[in-house]
């Protein structure tokens, strides 16, 4: 009985160890610890769209889960954000990636979540937004993980040709360090990822975002994992009872 108990309290504090992240830069963003995401369907007129973090689809890039993004009209969207404590300087950039799987989504711009920078200018004030899509390289699969580096790949564009009529959302895109050289100021005060604005209809999951040397992992708590640290708990529980009735 005492060897079962002390497998079970190891077995416990691994399953502790496994589900802390490898190095200090991967973030675990999990329903009980968002650490500044929120998620919301209040960016465009509609609000028909929903979001949260479940587990897979199939196999994600990191962990068991991911954010999914569900949008049921044209005129809804669903957005995964996050709000910058301190601006972010666009050009200090260095590393900027993600990877997407998609179940439904019409063809073209917007079949996978877009990745969004809300500009402002040197005054503070919003001055629209800075956005990839990865529909517009048009190699978007359903049913499938795929990993799209935004910090090179030739698919940005200002929501306002004011900006920009050279990276407008009319097709003329470009690339991020293009996007920057036609701005005064590249602050961003928050960055968030975007479904639906225009789509039908649109199922879709978001996870392993890199900014720099930061990974965040859209993630929940694998069940497995819970049921061998309950079971680690319950286990190191009976030895503390056991202990005591033997002083006794």
């Amino acid at each position: 009985m005492k060897n079962t108990l002390y497998f079970l309290s190891a077995v416990a504090l691994f399953a502790i160890l496994a589900a802390v992240p490898a190095s200090a830069d991967t973030v675990n963003v999990t329903p009980g610890n968002m650490d500044g995401w929120f998620f919301s369907n209040t960016d465009n007129t509609g609000t028909n769209a929903s979001g949260g973090l479940v587990s897979g689809p199939a196999t994600p890039p990191i962990g068991t889960g991911s954010a999914q993004l569900v949008v049921g009209d044209a005129t809804s969207s669903e957005i995964l954000a996050q709000i910058f404590g301190s601006a972010l300087s666009l050009n200090s950039i260095t590393a900027l990636s993600y990877q997407t799987y998609v179940t439904t989504s019409t063809p073209g711009s917007g079949d996978a979540p877009s990745l969004d920078f809300d500009l402002h200018t040197s005054l503070g004030a919003y001055d629209h937004r800075l956005v990839f899509d990865p529909g517009l390289l048009g190699t978007v699969v359903d049913g499938s993980w795929q990993d799209w580096n935004a910090l090179t790949s030739d698919a940005w564009y200002f929501t306002s040709n004011s900006l920009s009529a050279d990276c407008g959302i009319a097709g003329n895109y470009c690339t991020l360090s293009q996007a920057l050289s036609f701005i005064s100021t590249d602050t961003a005060t928050d960055v968030l990822f975007k479904a639906g604005s225009g789509q039908p209809s649109f199922n879709g999951n978001v996870d392993d975002f890199v900014l720099n040397g930061t990974t965040f992992n859209f993630d929940v708590p694998e069940p497995f994992t819970l049921s061998l640290f309950g079971a680690g708990l319950a286990g190191m529980g009976a030895m503390r009872r056991r202990r005591k009735a033997k002083k006794a």
